[in-house]
């Protein structure tokens, strides 16, 4: 039988997480939304946007449960579009990464876009899957923050702040263009470019789990990391909010986090299909 669970958490002074994790039938999807640091609208736009954009693919899934899933992303892309009716540049639209798993007979269809993370089991391995392309990018800019963050500069002060301002700067430029890296925002075709593929699994004994990259910094952020599979199972040892405290704790401590990072904290978010004959 299958099970499915999740997790949600608002990053510390933040009401409402940007984050949206559902379902449908075989299919799971994790959205990581993100409001432009220089957008000229509120927030509320980016939940605006996100939920629009989890709507849509779960009325595309229900409608064409047989489609490839970057043809379903793409039609959720455009109508969320058209749904939140953004008049703003490109540069200034909330934008979204997107992960979407579907578990067929003995496989997974998954879609990875943008730097969110997919993890496997396939009754025996872990397979993790995640888009570096973001990581690839404005890498001066990226080096110029990590070494001040080396240092121990403070990130409040003006030569830590222009750092990190021209990093996002660089990165906004780059979104959804070639050499560059993609999301969901107001082109269908960033769907294109999303990272496909197929995993051959046991039918009654699987795992599927996605999580945002603010709950991947406990891999990616850590000065001692824990390596991806030990994520899910921690997790399931600890119970996620005891898991999320600790890791809130580490994003505290200069001593145990090295992350470039637009902010001490993050949104913190998965969902986890699964399976097991035992």
């Amino acid at each position: 039988m299958q099970h499915v669970s999740s997790f949600v958490s608002p990053k510390p002074g933040r009401l409402l997480s940007e984050d949206v994790v559902s379902s449908a039938g075989n299919c799971v999807w994790l959205l990581d939304a993100a409001t432009p640091p220089h957008g000229k609208k509120p927030s509320e736009n980016t939940q605006l946007y996100v939920h629009a954009l989890s709507n849509n693919i779960y009325k595309y899934i229900r409608r064409e449960p047989n489609s490839a899933l970057n043809l379903i992303l793409a039609k959720a892309i455009g109508s969320a579009s058209e749904e939140a009716n953004f008049d703003d540049e490109p540069a200034y639209l909330p934008y979204s990464t997107v992960i979407l798993a579907r578990k067929k007979e003995e496989s997974i269809d998954y879609l990875v876009l943008g730097d969110s993370y997919l993890l496997i089991n396939d009754g025996c391995n872990w397979t993790t899957i995640s888009d570096d392309r973001l990581k690839a990018c404005a890498t001066t800019e990226r080096q110029a923050v990590r070494s001040l963050t080396a240092k121990g500069v403070d990130q409040n002060s003006l030569l830590y702040r222009e750092a990190h301002n021209a990093l996002v700067q660089r990165e906004a430029q780059l979104m959804n263009h070639e050499n560059g890296f993609w999301v969901a925002c107001d082109n269908p075709e960033a769907a294109m470019m999303a990272l496909c593929g197929t995993i051959n699994v046991s039918p009654m004994d699987f795992t599927i789990f996605a999580m945002s990259d603010g709950l991947a910094r406990a891999n990616t952020h850590l000065r001692t990391p824990i390596e991806f599979p030990e994520i899910p199972e921690t997790i399931l040892k600890l119970g996620a909010t005891a898991f999320v405290n600790l890791l809130r704790a580490s994003e505290r401590d200069f001593g145990r986090y090295l992350g470039v990072s637009s902010s001490v904290h993050d949104d913190i978010s998965y969902i986890q299909m699964s399976a097991t004959s035992e």
